[in-house]
C-alpha cells in the first residue's frame, strides 16, 4: 500500500492574485484562475414555496389549530376522567367486601359517596370524549378550508435560494443530453389485427372493432364449414392450441409447420424524464482554492438532502430538497456569451459522489487532499412536450 505523503505546497497562487480572481465573492467557483476556460457550467440553487409555506395568510389557520388542541385537550381530560372513575369503582367494591351486619353504617355510607363520584366521572368521562370528537370533525373541516385559503391563489413558485452563493465550475470535456421515450411492442393477435384492419378500412372505431370482431371468429366459423385451406386451419388450430398446456400447443406447431403471428405493434406508452452525469476533477492550487473546493462539495451534498419536518419530536416527513437550475456557457470574446447544448428544466440532484485522492495517497501541508473527484448525477423535475422544444429545451 503506497504511503501517504504530506510534501506538496501550495505554491502556484499568491493571495493578492487569487483575490483578483474572484470576480463575485457571491459565487463559488474553480477554477479560481478562468483562463483558458471559455466554457462553464452554473448551478444555482431553487427555493419552492407552496400553499404549504404561507399557512399564515388563512384566516382559518389559527382556528384550525385551536381546535385540534381543544380536541386534544378534551381527549386527555376523558381519559384522566375514566381512569379515576375505574379507580373509584374498584374502591366501592372493595369497601362493600367489608360490610358485614355488624359494621354499621361508615362503611354504607362511603360506598355510597365513592359510587356517586365513580358516576360523575363516568359522565364527564364520556362528555369530554364527545367534546374531543366534535372539536376533531371541526378542526378537521377547517383544515380543508384553510387548503382552500390557502391554495386558492398561491401557485407554486420557484425562485433562486436567498444567501446561497451560484457554483461555477468548468465545463467537463463530454456533455451530453438525451431525449428518450417509453415504446413498448404490443401483441394485438388476430383479433386486435382485424379491429385495427377494420377501423382503417371503415374510419369508426365501432365499426372496426365490429368488424374485428367478426373475422377474428369467422375464422373458426369458416374451419367448422370446411371454408379454409390446409395452412388456414392449422393457424386456426394453432391459436386454439394456445389455451391448452405449452407443451401440448408447442408440439402441434412443430407437427403443423405454423405459428400464430402476434402481430407485434409499437405503442407510444410516454416521455422519459430526461439525465444529466458530470464528472469533475479538482486540482486544488492554493489553500484558498482548496477551501473553495470544500465548500462547494458541502454545498452539493447539503442541498441534494430533505429537511425533516417534525411532529411532536417525531420525524413525521420530508420536505423536498430544492431544485438546481443549471446553465451551460461559453465565452464568445468581447461579444459575451452562449448556451451550449438546450435549455436544461431544474433538477433534483439525485447523486453526489465524492472520490479523495483517487491516484494517490497524496495530502497538502493542511492536510487537504491534492486531488478529489466529484460526480454529479440530476435528474429534470418533469418531462418535456413538442412545445418545450420550441421553447428551445
Amino acid at each position: 500500500m503506497p504511503e501517504s505523503k504530506t510534501t506538496v505546497d501550495y505554491s502556484e497562487y499568491s493571495s493578492e492574485s487569487i483575490d483578483d480572481m474572484i470576480e463575485d465573492s457571491v459565487n463559488l467557483k474553480y477554477p479560481l484562475n478562468r483562463e483558458g476556460y471559455g466554457a462553464s457550467i452554473t448551478f444555482t440553487l431553487m427555493e419552492t414555496k407552496t400553499f404549504a409555506d404561507i399557512k399564515g395568510e388563512s384566516t382559518s389557520f389559527s382556528a384550525m389549530s385551536s381546535a385540534f388542541k381543544g380536541a386534544r385537550s378534551a381527549s386527555n381530560e376523558a381519559r384522566e376522567a375514566g381512569k379515576k372513575a375505574r379507580t373509584q369503582t374498584k374502591t366501592a367494591k372493595e369497601l362493600l367486601s367489608k360490610v358485614t351486619p355488624t359494621s354499621g353504617t361508615a362503611y354504607k355510607t362511603e360506598i355510597v359517596r365513592t359510587e356517586a363520584a365513580a358516576q360523575r366521572n363516568n359522565e364527564r368521562s364520556e362528555s369530554k370524549k364527545k367534546e374531543a370528537v366534535a372539536l376533531s370533525r371541526q378542526g378537521s373541516e377547517l383544515l380543508v378550508k384553510s387548503i382552500t385559503e390557502t391554495g386558492k391563489n398561491a401557485e407554486r413558485t420557484t425562485a433562486p435560494r436567498d444567501g446561497v452563493p451560484k457554483i461555477q465550475l468548468y465545463l467537463p470535456i463530454s456533455f451530453q443530453q438525451n431525449d428518450s421515450f417509453s415504446i413498448a411492442g404490443t401483441e394485438l393477435g388476430i383479433l386486435g389485427a382485424g379491429i385495427l384492419a377494420g377501423t382503417s378500412n371503415t374510419g369508426s372505431l365501432m365499426s372496426g372493432i365490429g368488424q374485428g370482431i367478426s373475422s377474428g371468429f369467422g375464422s373458426i366459423v369458416d374451419l367448422a364449414a370446411n371454408n379454409m385451406s390446409g395452412l388456414q386451419a392449422a393457424t386456426v388450430m394453432s391459436r386454439l392450441a394456445r389455451k391448452l398446456p405449452e407443451e401440448v400447443g408447442s408440439a402441434f406447431n412443430i407437427a403443423a409447420g405454423v405459428t400464430v403471428n402476434p402481430n407485434l405493434r409499437s405503442t407510444f406508452k410516454g416521455v422519459n424524464i430526461r439525465e444529466y452525469a458530470f464528472q469533475f476533477k479538482f486540482l486544488p492550487k492554493s489553500d484558498i482554492e482548496a477551501n473553495e473546493v470544500e465548500q462547494i462539495i458541502r454545498l452539493f451534498r447539503e442541498y441534494a438532502y430533505p429537511e425533516v419536518i417534525s411532529l411532536g419530536g417525531v420525524a413525521a416527513g420530508y420536505r423536498f430538497p430544492d431544485l438546481f437550475k443549471i446553465d451551460v456557457r461559453v465565452q464568445m470574446g468581447e461579444g459575451g456569451d452562449t448556451r451550449v447544448g438546450n435549455r436544461i428544466k431544474d433538477c433534483y440532484l439525485r447523486s453526489v459522489s465524492t472520490n479523495y485522492n483517487p491516484t494517490s495517497m497524496t495530502f497538502h501541508t493542511d492536510g487537504k487532499p491534492v486531488e478529489i473527484d466529484l460526480s454529479l448525477s440530476f435528474v429534470e423535475e418533469t418531462t418535456l412536450s413538442r412545445k418545450d422544444i420550441k421553447d428551445g429545451y
